[in-house]
Order: structure tokens, then sequence, then C-alpha cells
């Protein structure tokens, strides 16, 4: 995604909701999915000043050794082949021992595509309350 290669495109996308829609730059939060999971942590790592904070649903990355990153939710879906749980176990548990803000939610009985559906009003839920 253009947000792996180059982060900065976060002020493109925002630029792009702002044409139609009021954008409050003190409350950016960003979602991912899968692959887009891990352009998010990136995001929450390098744009932490800018994000309130990031959600990564059955994906993972790694956290800054220094702990730099945006508070963080992670989403592990149980029977995902893709993305196993373990692995987003992992990622959270690295944030955590890095010093970041992270939260882990296991998705038990989901897959790696129907746990976006079955967790997402949840998932945003947190979002808007951090």
């Amino acid at each position: 995604t253009a947000f792996m290669r180059d982060p900065a495109a976060l002020d493109s996308a925002l630029a792009v909701v702002g044409r139609s829609q009021p954008v409050d730059r003190a409350r950016v939060t960003v979602v991912g999915h899968s692959m887009g999971g891990g352009a998010t942590v990136r995001l929450a790592t390098t744009q932490r000043q800018r994000l309130r904070a990031a959600a990564v649903i059955a994906g993972a990355g790694a956290a800054p050794a220094d702990g730099a990153m945006a508070p963080t939710l992670f989403v592990a879906a149980s029977v995902d082949p893709i993305i196993p749980a373990t692995r987003v176990r992992a990622s959270a548990e690295q944030a955590r021992q890095a010093g970041v803000r992270a939260e882990l939610w296991e998705a038990l009985g989901w897959g790696h595509t129907l746990v976006v559906g079955a967790y997402l009003d949840r998932v945003v839920a947190w979002l808007l309350a951090q």
C-alpha cells in the first residue's frame, strides 16, 4: 500500500477526506486489516505524534524498541491461517515490552476476513474512546 512505501501519504488521505468532511486533526485514528495492519503499525510509529490511536485487525508489525508508537489495539483472529493469532499476539507483546500502550483482543472462532465485520464496530468504539 502507499502507506507502506510512504507514511507521508497520510497527508494525502486526510486532504481527500477533508474535501467532503471536516477533519479534526487532534483526533486522527487509523485502522488496518491484514497487510493494511502492517501499514497501520508503520503509521503508528512514523506518524505517532499525529495519531490519537491505531488498530490492527488480523495484522502484525514490529514496534520500535524505544516504544515510540501511538496507542495500538491488536485484534487476533483465532482461526486465521493467513496472519496466525500467535503472530498478532507476538506483535502486541513486543509492543507492550517496548513500552507502547498496546491492547490485545482475541477474536475466538473468527478467521482472517470475517473478523473484520464481527469486530469493526467495537474497534471503532475503542478508537473513538482514546
